[in-house]
């Protein structure tokens, strides 16, 4: 089972934090694992059995990011989360990956928006001074949180993009970015998949386990594979040919990962 960390409001640093925390929710942070190299072995149990060693790539370790700042809501990736989903999701591919190609050719995870932005909408005092490069009231905020670039200067009605360099949680750099003096609306850039068809899988938390929900062929849905982590493995649940079966018992459950996805918000109170 993926143990939970309810860390609203925690980050790597804490005077940041006091600035950009806009929730104020204060709850203990719980360990899950502390992990120095991405090839140290995990005693979950209490019988001693190890997780086998996995090599990562710098690729699966950006795909763990992202993954742990959309499961858990949280500005920056929780460090603990990454591990955890990185050992997580390459277990799954590592055990299923032979027989059901699926899990390793569907591609990489990809959040419902762009993670290095955010919109906004400035009134038009506001524009013309970032227009000029002369607005200076961002500059309260900490100063990985100010702008990297603009990636659109704003328009003739005032939206523009705001680019930055690490990846954050795009709602909640709505959050801050819209308390600063003449931005009116902020919001995450959105992917504009139809029916959510770009997404290569929809993972999901049910009572506390990871779950992943794999269409194909994307685009044209004519399966759907349904994994479920039950304790620290994963198991193919169950395969659904949507033309010519009737739904399976466990689609109401694995379809909230797919109806979800773009809505999540980090850990639902259960």
């Amino acid at each position: 089972m993926l143990t939970i960390p309810k860390i609203k409001g925690t980050k790597k640093n804490s005077d940041r934090s006091k600035i950009y925390t806009l929730r104020n929710i204060f709850t203990p942070l719980l360990i899950i694992v502390i992990l120095s190299s991405c090839e140290i072995l995990f005693n979950p149990d209490s019988d001693n059995e190890q997780r086998i060693t996995l090599e990562y790539s710098k690729a699966d370790s950006t795909e763990a990011v992202e993954f742990a700042i959309w499961l858990s809501g949280e500005l920056e990736a929780p460090d603990s989360l990454v591990s955890e989903l990185l050992y997580n999701l390459n277990y799954l591919r590592y055990k299923y990956g032979n027989d059901y190609p699926i899990v390793n050719d569907a591609g990489r995870f990809l959040p419902p928006w762009k993670l290095d932005r955010v919109l906004c909408n400035v009134d038009s005092a506001t524009a013309s001074l970032i227009n000029d490069d002369a607005y200076t009231s961002w500059d309260i905020l900490p100063l990985s949180l100010q702008p990297d670039t603009m990636l659109r200067y704003p328009d003739i009605l005032g939206w523009c993009s705001i680019g930055f360099d690490e990846m954050y949680h795009p709602r909640r750099l709505a959050e801050i970015y819209s308390t600063l003096p003449g931005f009116l609306i902020c919001a995450p850039s959105i992917y504009g998949f139809v029916g959510g068809a770009g997404f290569h899988f929809f993972p999901g938390l049910h009572g506390g386990a990871i779950s992943y929900l794999y269409p194909s062929p994307a685009g044209m849905i004519q399966y759907y594979y349904y994994f479920r982590y039950q304790g620290d493995e994963p198991t193919l649940i169950g395969i659904w040919d949507i033309s010519n079966e009737s739904e399976p018992d466990w689609w109401p459950e694995a379809s909230l990962n797919k109806y979800e996805f773009a809505g999540w918000d980090g850990w639902p109170d259960y």
